[in-house]
């Protein structure tokens, strides 16, 4: 494969994927931030729900998009895998920004929108529709 026709699918699939871990890594640096409400108790879980929800999207797209025939399943789990662990990663990185703190929440709650997004993927693999 030439090295445009690389750059290109990388530029598309595994690009995206990489830039959202470090927004990620970014937004969960910054001392004590201030989300928009949501008028919902549980907003902060909601929003690290949708923020892995994307992420294991992207990650998927981008282990898809690399896996060979037949190991569509595989690529989707490898992707859920490496989502679950940056949120692990994330929420002990948090430990250490002033003003922040880990919580086992957070992380499950990031876990939980991966392994949501993962579940969908890993059903349109099965019916053969992924994206």
């Amino acid at each position: 494969m030439a090295k445009s026709v690389q750059m290109a699918r990388f530029i598309k699939y595994q690009l995206p994927a990489c830039l959202w871990a470090i927004l990620i890594f970014a937004l969960s640096s910054i001392p004590r931030p201030l989300p928009p409400p949501m008028g919902v108790k549980v907003a902060d879980k909601l929003y690290h729900f949708i923020e892995f929800f994307i992420f294991g999207l992207l990650l998927a797209r981008a282990f898809l998009s690399i896996a060979s025939q037949g190991k569509e399943h595989k690529a989707v789990l490898v992707a859920a895998a490496l989502g679950i662990f940056w949120g692990a990663v994330d929420e002990i990185h948090q430990a250490f920004v002033p003003g922040r703190d880990a919580s086992f929440l957070d992380a499950l709650a990031d876990g939980v929108g991966v392994l949501f997004i993962s579940a969908i993927m890993l059903w349109m693999v099965g019916r053969r529709r992924v994206i």
